[in-house]
């Protein structure tokens, strides 16, 4: 099963269920074997309006330059002088692993590797 959830503001028509099942059959979901079959799981979709407390604050009656992102985010871990992105060397080391495994089995140098790879 597939969850997409949020709150967006759109005049979009976006056939969200195709978008999720064309994106996991591109990252190679596309067998029960392997997890997911990208044109069998269920997916389910609870998008709604976006909150308008929130549009106010982030893209209404703004410049675009002064155009936010919501109350959406991504944070890892504090700056460290460890490696050139100024990441903890753990997170990038999984990083780089996580991305040649995605390489490899792609390619086919290691065709027994599933989507869901870890580091």
């Amino acid at each position: 099963m597939v969850m997409v959830f949020g709150e967006i503001t759109t005049s979009a028509n976006v056939n969200y269920e195709q978008v999720v099942r064309d994106t996991c059959r591109q990252i190679g979901y596309d067998a029960n074997e392997k997890g997911l079959d990208c044109n069998t799981c269920n997916v389910m979709v609870q998008i709604e309006q976006q909150s308008p407390d929130i549009a106010q604050a982030v893209h209404e009656n703004k410049a675009l330059e002064d155009i936010g992102a919501g109350d959406q985010g991504h944070m890892f871990g504090y700056a460290s002088d460890e490696t050139p992105e100024c990441m903890p060397l753990t997170h990038s080391l999984a990083t780089r692993i996580g991305y040649r495994l995605t390489q490899v089995r792609k390619d086919g140098t290691c065709a027994w590797l599933r989507p869901d790879g870890k580091t």
